[in-house]
C-alpha cells in the first residue's frame, strides 16, 4: 500500500461526513435501545442515512473529476 492510499484511507473515517453518519447510527441505536423511538422509525433512520451517505460520497466522486 502506498503512503497516497494509506492518506486517502486514513481521511475517510476523519471525514465529517463519516462522523456524522456514526454519530446518527449510534444516536438512533441508543434511543431505540432505551424505547424511546419505535423499531420502524430506527429502520428509516438507518436507511435514511445511509442512503445521504452514500449519496455524498456519489456526489463529491463526480465533482472532484
Amino acid at each position: 500500500m502506498t503512503n497516497q492510499n494509506q492518506k486517502l484511507e486514513s481521511s475517510r473515517f476523519t471525514s465529517r461526513k463519516f462522523l456524522a453518519t456514526i454519530f446518527t447510527l449510534a444516536s438512533a441505536t441508543a434511543l431505540v435501545y432505551s424505547g424511546a423511538i419505535a423499531d420502524g422509525v430506527y429502520f428509516a433512520v438507518i436507511i435514511a442515512t445511509n442512503a445521504a451517505y452514500l449519496a455524498a460520497n456519489v456526489i463529491q466522486k463526480t465533482n472532484t473529476k
